[in-house]
C-alpha cells in the first residue's frame, strides 16, 4: 500500500490500513522519538509515545491532507512533538541531567570536575542578559519552543532564534577561553 492508500484506508477506519500504516513506519517513530528524547525518556515512556504516535494519526486522520507523496513528514512532526510534551511533563533539567551524572561517576575526582563544570556553567549562563538568560533556559533546560516564548515574551521569533544564537556563541566563547 502506498501512502495515499494508507491515508484513504484510514479516513475509512479501516484496520488493515492502519497496520500497514505501523508496519511502513514504526521504526522511523522509534527512531524520531529515541532522537529527541535523547537518553531523558525510559524505554517505556519511548514506547508508550511511538504507540500514541499511530493512535493520534487514526484519530486524526480525517483531517490529515497529504501534500507530498508520503506521511513521513507528519508522523515524524507528530512523533516529535508528542516525544516533547513528555519531556515538559517531566520538566527534567539540565541540572538534574549533571546531578544524575555525578551520581553514576567513577571517582571522587570525576565527581568534583563535573560539580566544577556545573558551576563554572551556572556562572557563564548568569552572565547573560536577564532577558537573554530567560530565554536560554526556557528553550533549552525546559525544552520550550521558540515560537511560544516569542509569544509569552511579546517578541518576534526570529528575534527569540537571534538572542539564543548570540547567547550559545557567547557560551562557547568563554567554553573556548577555558570556563570549562
Amino acid at each position: 500500500m502506498d501512502d495515499r492508500e494508507i491515508l484513504a484506508g484510514l479516513k475509512r477506519l479501516d484496520e488493515t490500513a492502519y497496520e500497514a500504516l505501523m508496519d511502513k513506519y514504526f521504526r522511523y517513530v522509534g527512531a524520531v522519538v529515541v532522537r529527541t528524547a535523547g537518553n531523558r525518556l525510559p524505554l517505556q515512556d519511548i514506547e508508550e509515545i511511538c504507540s500514541d504516535t499511530f493512535i493520534k494519526i487514526w484519530f486524526s486522520s480525517g483531517t490529515i491532507q497529504l501534500t507530498g507523496e508520503n506521511l513521513k513528514g507528519y508522523i515524524g512532526i507528530t512523533a516529535r512533538n508528542l516525544t516533547l510534551n513528555v519531556l515538559r511533563g517531566k520538566r527534567k533539567t539540565f541540572t538534574d541531567n549533571l546531578e544524575a551524572d555525578m551520581v553514576s561517576c567513577r571517582s571522587a575526582e570525576d565527581y568534583a570536575v563535573l560539580g566544577e563544570e556545573m558551576g563554572a556553567l551556572k556562572e557563564m549562563i548568569n552572565t547573560l542578559a536577564p532577558l537573554d538568560r530567560e530565554i536560554f533556559i526556557r528553550r533549552y533546560f525546559y525544552l520550550e519552543r521558540v515560537m511560544d516564548i516569542a509569544r509569552e515574551k511579546g517578541l518576534n521569533e526570529k528575534t527569540v532564534s537571534t538572542k539564543l544564537s548570540r547567547a550559545r556563541q557567547r557560551l562557547q566563547l568563554a567554553i573556548d577561553k577555558g570556563g570549562i
